[in-house]
């Protein structure tokens, strides 16, 4: 994402879409073969 737009939002926005992100790499980690 945007390095401003993301110090632009409240640090509770910024926590909740790092940590929706987070999810989703785990969701696509755990769709690839290993």
């Amino acid at each position: 994402g945007d390095l401003a737009a993301l110090l632009a939002r409240p640090a509770e926005t910024v926590t909740q879409r790092l940590l929706a992100e987070l999810c989703i790499a785990r969701r696509l980690g755990a769709g690839r073969p290993a």
